[in-house]
């Protein structure tokens, strides 16, 4: 990938994330693999290479990944992965130690990496603020966490579990749910049907008219926003197969991977995302045919649930941790009150509304690449030194 292409534009760091959509690479011939076999094949040499890690927080994803990696393992006779989990302390609703403990008993693993944090890995914190003065505003703007997981696995490899959300959605649940169990569709259902079937520009002009309204953004920034975001959801296709083939076309996805490739190289470490490995996706779409699976969980069960990798109760969990408060906290508060407004295009944004977004109660998370150029601005002025960015 061109690592200078993700490196975020004005209204990207204005709006917390990259805009827009590239050409997704075809998805191979899936060879007749099952998803989990094909899922093997994508973990297998990292496993294999030496010292493998995989960041665990105790959710779906990462849960999965681990065990798939964990049993690999054990049937090659390799070295067994290191799960790597970051707790946060004092943050609502980012904790999940009782899935944790439960997946690691129920694996039988003895070797596990736990940091606890608290302001280390806000947005501007020490680590965040490092990395901010070696390569400039980087997306996303949690990368601070992916520098520690990644420093941990220095000298070996670290698999994630990015993806997961995405890759085990059905597009037309709705579809799926009436072949399966009968129900006949509601209007709304035929709304979303024939906006799916509808010609791509007319569903970026639908979408337009429903982007996030970012309330810091001046009009015709959230003008600009809209259309660039509606490109990048915009889709290649309603069914699972297309659907899957689109997961890697948003260049949010493909800039968080290149942003986790530099910090992986910083570390002497390899990552890998094996729920993005195109021969996963393959055999997920072919499993999965045209309507896909009907839920996340019954993507999972299918997957998983036949090879008795993971308890049944983290399979069929739906709560997610979220993670609002882990990264905005009294570092970002500190900054927000000296904020003077500069670093930031005026014609943007309206920095007094963004101040105010940053000391709110629960920062929305689309402010937080603003924050870090702001700071970045403001550490400049007593640097003689000039930063170095990506790329």
């Amino acid at each position: 990938m061109n690592g200078r292409s993700y490196l975020p534009t004005p209204l990207e760091i204005a709006t917390g994330r990259l805009l827009g959509a590239e050409e997704p690479p075809e998805l191979p011939d899936h060879g007749g693999m099952t998803p989990l076999d094909a899922l093997r094949a994508a973990i297998l040499p990292a496993v294999a290479s030496g010292t493998c890690f995989v960041t665990f927080s105790g959710g779906r994803d990462s849960s999965a990944v681990l065990a798939v990696a964990v049993d690999l393992a054990r049937r090659e006779g390799l070295a067994e992965p290191i799960p790597v989990t970051v707790r946060f302390r004092d943050t609502p609703g980012a904790g999940e130690p009782e899935w944790q403990d439960l997946v690691v008993r129920d694996l039988g693993l003895t070797d596990w990496v736990v940091l606890e944090v608290e302001d280390e890995l806000d947005v501007v914190g020490p680590v965040a603020t490092a990395l901010l003065q070696r390569h400039g505003v980087l997306y996303p703007a949690h990368s601070c966490l992916w520098s520690v997981l990644l420093g941990q696995a220095s000298g070996g490899t670290l698999l994630s579990g990015i993806g997961g959300d995405t890759v085990f959605s059905t597009p037309l649940v709705f579809l799926h749910r009436a072949q399966v169990g009968g129900r006949r569709p509601r209007l709304e259902d035929l709304r979303r049907l024939a906006f799916g079937a509808s010609p791509a520009p007319l569903r970026r002009a639908v979408l337009r008219r429903h982007a996030t309204r970012l309330p810091w953004l001046r009009p015709a920034a959230q003008r600009a926003f809209a259309a660039a975001w509606a490109e990048g959801v915009a889709g290649t296709g309603t069914s699972f197969p297309a659907h899957l083939a689109g997961v890697l076309r948003p260049r949010t996805l493909r800039g968080m991977v290149r942003t986790l490739e530099l910090l992986a190289g910083e570390n002497d470490a390899a990552v890998a995302h094996p729920l993005l490995d195109p021969g996963f996706l393959a055999a997920l779409a072919q499993a999965g045919g045209r309507l896909g699976f009907g839920s996340r969980t019954a993507a999972m069960q299918t997957v998983f649930g036949g090879a008795d990798l993971l308890p049944e109760t983290l399979l069929t969990r739906e709560r997610k941790a979220v993670f609002h408060l882990a990264y905005t906290r009294r570092p970002t508060r500190a900054f927000a009150r000296a904020f003077d407004g500069a670093g930031l295009d005026p014609e943007l944004v309206d920095t007094e509304r963004l101040r105010a977004e940053w000391l709110s109660p629960v920062p929305n998370y689309s402010s937080a690449l603003a924050l870090q150029a702001a700071w970045l601005a403001s550490a400049a002025r007593d640097r003689t030194q000039p930063v170095e960015h990506l790329g």
